[in-house]
């Protein structure tokens, strides 16, 4: 995956935008995408349509956690570039679409080039926009036993 990938994937997520707890057809993209990266472990349907993919050293140390988010918001797309959203009345105008296809940058790197100790998981977080995705996944028990370190979000 490079540079015209990652944005070859943007354009994609762009396109098929959903609101909040209705991210079902951006999640499977995401598991899609995901496979060719061979994670270690995919936690799938976490607090709703989220997903968590690990990447297991093998060895003890620091667990990492990076997010993006799935979601779009209820606005209407007015643009009328080719990768406009197909969703009617629903648009990515928060850069989710970006954050979402950057994670697939990092699962690149991390799947090409070994780290040493611990463990890094990607989070694709449902309901980021509403305000409920966050709580969800912490409260599912998918989420039990990952217990980062360091969290990074956009």
């Amino acid at each position: 995956m490079n540079f015209e990938d990652i944005i070859k994937l943007r354009k994609e997520f762009h396109q098929i935008a959903e609101v909040s707890e209705k991210e079902e057809q951006t999640s499977r993209k995401v598991l899609e995408e995901l496979k060719q990266f061979q994670p270690s472990e995919i936690r799938s349907g976490v607090g709703g349509y989220g997903i968590i993919a690990t990447f297991d050293s093998g060895n003890p140390g620091p667990s990492r956690l990076f997010r993006a988010e799935l979601d779009a918001l209820p606005i209407q797309e007015i643009n009328s570039f080719d990768h406009k959203s197909n969703t009617d009345g629903v648009s990515h105008k928060c850069g989710h679409d970006g954050h979402l296809s950057t994670l697939f940058g990092l699962a690149k790197m991390i799947s090409k080039n070994s780290f040493n100790s611990g463990k890094v998981h990607l989070l694709f977080q449902p309901a980021e926009e509403n305000g409920v995705g966050a709580e969800a996944v912490i409260r599912d028990e998918q989420f039990s036993g990952i217990n980062p370190d360091h969290v990074f979000a956009y």
